[in-house]
């Protein structure tokens, strides 16, 4: 099976695909099992088609690459707008596509949704949408025709999984509903590689409100191997909002020997485990005073970017040992979203997982107690709201309306072990920026 997830801040799905509409609302879609329905004879081209990416598909399991993903929401005219960039490590492991931040030792055992946290991410573009067509035998490939595409000429294919056998569900604002799958795929036409998969969701249930999803795919070819190059994601909701992802699969090579065990859940638990407890940890209950090393500027900040903080004082642990003054700390950015209300606002979420102590790596938990008060820097701010309100009603005519006004607090949500805040007329975070943790147990 080859989960297909989109994950948001605001629900956790273990397999599927989440997209935030509003700071609360989501939109899931996901794959229980693979297709199901009965092989129908195979036409010509199909068969060739089929063999030969089944055959430039076999060793992906053992590649990873650089996912950086681009993110959009509806403005306020309701068209996209860019909120962030987002950038991970994918893989395939337990027989599932696993994540890590950029340049981690290990995957983690948490989906994508997990690891990020928030707003709209997809997972099955890697590896499992062109598997489930080419490796597992669906059997519905009709010949299409012949085009120019990517500057080659290509010969397109179509195909059908009806919504009974496809399993493939989507959850828009706390609906689910089962969809088939719409597919299209191109490929070159003197060797049949594999050029571009087109899926769109098929016979979308009324009351998820959600007109149209469609998932683009454009492949390249690394060492003989199929892997992704980039791919796009389009959801159009009823009201009209739309969304999008656009994601670059980027510095795709082949796993660490060691990374080939991970063939199972629990294999993958045992090996990332062992890597854990090799770790000394950070005891909880200090008190950690920190510096920021590096301006963080919404110019060229993603998500998932490593940051570096140093402890502006030694602190002593016990007798005999302390956290030297100058230790630097390791972490993310977990959040860097612009905001439509109020304007020229960011949300920010910075979190801290090692520190270096004379040599060593310890890992380490903290949440932020108190930062620095610098001018545009808050962890509450007020926002309006504009609404219309109705002025007079007469038969035949339409109803006039006046724009009221209101205003509201907006506090910065929490995510576990981060420092959650708003950047308002600002566009970044100063090198040196003070904050004060306190460390917890880690899990």
């Amino acid at each position: 099976m080859s989960g297909r997830e989109v994950t948001s801040s605001s629900t956790r799905i273990c397999s599927g695909v989440k997209m935030t509409r509003r700071p609360i609302a989501a939109i899931v879609v996901f794959v229980v099992s693979a297709f199901t329905q009965e092989p129908t004879p195979i036409l010509p081209g199909v068969e060739r088609a089929i063999t030969t990416n089944h055959d430039l598909l076999k060793h992906l399991e053992f590649y990873t690459c650089r996912e950086t993903i681009e993110r959009f929401q509806p403005g306020a005219d309701g068209h996209p707008v860019v909120r962030d960039i987002v950038q991970v490590d994918v893989g395939v492991g337990a027989k599932r596509e696993m994540y890590s931040w950029p340049g981690e030792a290990n995957f983690s055992l948490m989906d994508l949704g997990g690891l990020v946290g928030h707003g709209l991410l997809a997972t099955g573009l890697f590896s499992g949408f062109a598997k489930d067509l080419f490796v597992v035998d669906i059997r519905t490939v009709r010949p299409v025709g012949e085009e120019m595409l990517l500057g080659q000429r290509a010969l397109q294919f179509s195909y059908q999984v009806p919504p009974l056998n496809s399993q493939w569900q989507i959850r828009w604002n706390g609906e689910t509903g089962q969809v088939g799958e719409d597919g299209q795929f191109w490929v070159n036409a003197e060797n049949y590689r594999l050029l571009r998969l087109r899926v769109s969701a098929l016979k979308i249930p009324p009351q998820l409100r959600l007109r149209s999803l469609n998932i683009t795919l454009d492949y390249q070819l690394v060492n003989n191997t199929l892997v992704p190059a980039r791919s796009s994601l389009d959801a159009l909701e009823a009201g009209g909002a739309a969304f999008h992802n656009a994601a670059v699969f980027s510095d795709c090579h082949v796993f660490a020997v060691e990374s080939k065990i991970l063939d199972s859940e629990s294999a993958t638990a045992t090996v990332l485990n062992e890597y854990k407890h090799q770790q000394p940890v950070i005891s909880s209950g200090l008190t950690l005073r920190l510096q920021l090393n590096e301006q963080l500027s919404a110019r060229d900040v993603i998500v998932g970017k490593l940051i570096t903080a140093r402890l502006e004082s030694t602190i002593k642990i016990s007798p005999g040992r302390t956290l030297p003054e100058g230790s630097i700390l390791r972490g993310r950015v977990r959040r860097f979203e612009k905001l439509d209300d109020p304007p020229n606002t960011y949300l920010v979420g910075l979190s801290f997982a090692e520190m270096d102590v004379d040599g060593q790596t310890y890992r380490l938990s903290a949440e932020l107690k108190s930062m620095e008060r610098l001018a545009g820097i808050r962890t509450e701010i007020s926002r309006s709201r504009n609404e219309s309100i109705a002025i007079g009603i007469s038969p035949g005519r339409k109803v006039g309306r006046s724009p009221a006004a209101e205003n509201d607090d907006l506090a910065a949500p929490v995510m576990p072990g981060a420092a959650v805040f708003f950047l308002t007329n600002t566009e970044s975070i100063p090198k040196g920026f003070r904050m004060i943790w306190r460390t917890t147990k880690v899990k």
